[in-house]
């Protein structure tokens, strides 16, 4: 007894594994994560170390070069290379492929902890961070309302900032674009210097003032009483009345001495949504933390804060989950569409609608069967895996094409019935079918077992076809001669389609055949004459050929194609010292400019430093555009008005050129503004 043999006597057994397969399927397809991209771990690993306001000449001398001294005996290290700007030191580590990172960046921290006490002491803790395509925030918020932004920057802090931090999956939360109120002492040089004290004595005298600290224990009998020190100001006026101890013995209160008024803290960066002030929060998921799940957690809780905050505006001003579940969306819909004209075509081709059905139930039990197994191996539903499901559609229906057409052929020339048919048709054919579908899965079995970037970018991709292959094979050889067994009408007409008593005679279908009949004998036709003119047909092929691998060069290449996702981002850079001022005052115009469009559903503004990672210098303008369905002009058209704007609005004095950036990676554009210097 042959392999299908085996399922066509046991139906209702085989019935009942396609009903299991269907079911896991479908529980596995509402559990698999979603994400953009597989999980990809870098062999990459930065030091990130602040050093307050000094210069990079001094940061490169004080603590780049001991930090790469001292990565340099890194096991598994490829390369070294850092970056040196005011204030900051990033040193980044190349490490060899298939580098465990969790051990490697462990390394790391111990050759740092040994060279801490050689770092200045004003320089701040170096941090140690892997590098992966989660490094960027995954959502920004964006809070306005009718107050100042300090008001505001304290709500945020105290009362906002913590529920989105306990929002699940959320790493960290970071606040920009705000400030906070500060005492100032302005002090009187001329008197300090009088009295004889300096700004050295006087910040230690406050320093020892404002202390809040435990003192011990005293023990009094059979009872401990804690002691703690109570020094801190609480007042202003504290402060004004603190003593300074001249030489002669004489007190002077620091009011004299200095000017003491609570103010606010330098505003650092600028953050504006639709053209009001506001306050941003940047949002980083977990390392093991699903985009999307993440983002609906974000959003969930958003929409509690709004109806907490009545007179707050929250505005989502970044959300890396939408371009995932559109892109997701976009490539499920083809995927489906594909189905259904396979379908299609192929009812075209029998004109048997029972065999057509077989086709159908087929179909969706190999791409259900497939999500089962990718949930097993602890794959992600992302752009690749997706992308080789679509592809993987046209193979699924192949190879039980492949059979059902052969049991039908054998059905009409052996006058058997459809029994009879299936067993003998599947068995003609299953060597072929294997061997088809085996020369395919072992293209991508080398590239699945491979190493390097392209092998953790596309092993989903290839893991992916071969399982929806091996799928596709076995559900050919055992559902597809089980149903035609059952389903298969022998006796059906080509001409028309009865339904009860009822009979809808073929139109289309019928011209369709008879196109396909005129193709064939024109194919004969034209076969018989190449083969009399073999010469001049090969001459043919390799002038084709040539000409093919000449205009290679010629194709456009990129790493993903373009899309109309309805964002555009316009960055800006300006020369170290360029007052915050200034940069208002030139992304202000692209602002106004931008608002006036029509196609503009909200637009951000960020100015200064917006991440830890970020230089000071980096201002950007964030647009979002409304769906794609709601508007005339493309994502495209939009930022080339705008581009074309700068070059106006801002003179000689800006360059506008393309950006590659994540934002162009995932379907946007971006417009890149270099102020000279």
């Amino acid at each position: 007894m042959h392999f299908s043999k085996l399922f066509i006597k046991r139906p209702v057994t085989t019935i009942m594994v396609v009903f299991v397969i269907i079911l896991v399927g479908m529980v596995s397809l509402m559990g698999i994560p979603m994400d953009l991209m597989p999980n990809i771990e870098l062999p990459v690993a930065i030091v990130y170390t602040q050093y307050g306001a000094a210069a990079p000449e001094e940061i490169e001398n004080m603590v780049t070069v001991p930090v790469e001294q001292a990565l340099s005996s890194v096991e598994n290290l490829e390369g070294i290379t850092s970056m040196t700007m005011s204030g900051a030191s990033i040193v980044m580590v190349e490490f060899a492929m298939e580098t465990d990172m969790n051990f490697a960046t462990l390394d790391m921290r111990e050759k740092i902890d040994m060279i801490k006490g050689f770092l200045p002491e004003d320089a701040g803790e170096p941090m140690v961070m892997k590098m992966s395509m989660d490094f960027a925030p995954t959502a920004q918020v964006y809070i306005s309302g009718d107050m100042g932004l300090a008001e505001l920057n304290e709500e945020i802090e105290n009362n906002i900032l913590p529920r989105l931090e306990r929002a699940g999956g959320v790493a960290s939360a970071s606040v920009y674009g705000g400030v906070s109120e500060e005492i100032t002492l302005n002090f009187d040089q001329e008197k300090l210097s009088g009295y004889g004290l300096t700004l050295a004595a006087v910040n230690q005298i406050l320093a020892a003032e404002n202390l809040n600290m435990p003192s011990g224990e005293i023990t009094k009998g059979d009872t401990k009483v804690v002691v703690r020190t109570m020094g801190q100001f609480n007042s202003v006026d504290e402060i004004r009345e603190i003593p300074m101890a001249m030489a002669d013995g004489s007190i002077v209160r620091l009011q004299e001495l200095a000017n003491i008024e609570m103010g606010y803290t330098e505003q650092e960066a600028i953050s504006r949504v639709d053209g009001a002030s506001a306050i941003g929060i940047s949002l980083s998921k977990q390392s093991s933390a699903n985009t999307v799940e993440v983002s609906d957690k974000i959003l969930a809780e958003l929409e509690d804060l709004r109806e907490d905050y009545p007179d707050l505006n929250f505005v989502m001003g970044f959300d890396q989950a939408d371009y995932i579940r559109s892109s997701i969306t976009s490539v499920a819909q083809s995927a489906l569409t594909g189905a259904i004209l396979a379908i299609v075509v192929l009812f075209l081709f029998l004109r048997n609608l029972s065999a057509t059905l077989v086709i159908a139930i087929s179909i969706p039990t190999s791409i259900l069967a497939t999500f089962a197994l990718m949930n097993l191996m602890d794959m992600t539903l992302n752009l690749i895996t997706l992308c080789a499901l679509t592809l993987a559609v046209g193979m699924l229906v192949d190879n039980s094409v492949v059979v059902l057409e052969n049991i039908v052929r054998v059905s009409k020339q052996d006058k058997l019935n459809a029994m009879e048919a299936s067993s003998v048709g599947s068995k003609q054919v299953v060597l072929a079918v294997m061997a088809s579908t085996l020369t395919s899965v072992v293209v991508y079995l080398p590239i699945a077992l491979s190493d390097g970037i392209a092998s953790m970018l596309f092993r989903d991709f290839c893991w992916t076809i071969i399982i929806a292959l091996v799928a596709s094979l076995l559900v050919s050889l055992s559902v597809v001669p089980m149903l035609t067994s059952k389903m298969l009408n022998t006796g059906a007409s080509d001409q028309y389609l009865r339904i009860g008593k009822k009979r809808y005679r073929y139109k289309f279908v019928n011209k369709f055949g008879t196109f396909i009949e005129f193709l064939k004998e024109g194919y004969g036709r034209a076969l018989t004459s190449m083969l009399k003119k073999r010469k001049r047909v090969i001459a043919v092929c390799l002038i084709i050929f040539i000409v093919s691998v000449s205009l290679l060069g010629v194709v456009g290449m990129e790493f993903l194609p373009a899309s109309d996702e309805g964002s555009f981002t316009v960055s800006m850079d300006t020369p170290y010292g360029t007052s915050l001022k200034t940069k208002e005052a030139l992304l202000s115009e692209v602002e106004a400019y931008v608002l006036a469009l029509p196609e503009v559903e909200h637009c951000t503004l960020d100015i200064g430093q917006t991440s830890a990672l970020l230089g000071g210098n980096s201002s950007s303008l964030s647009v979002t555009l409304v769906p794609r369905q709601d508007r005339v002009r493309s994502t495209a058209e939009v930022a080339d008005e705008v581009r074309d704007a700068f070059s106006s609005i801002a003179g000689a004095d800006l360059t506008v050129s393309e950006a590659a950036s994540m934002t162009a990676m995932l379907g946007g554009a971006d417009i890149s503004l270099t102020v000279k210097g």
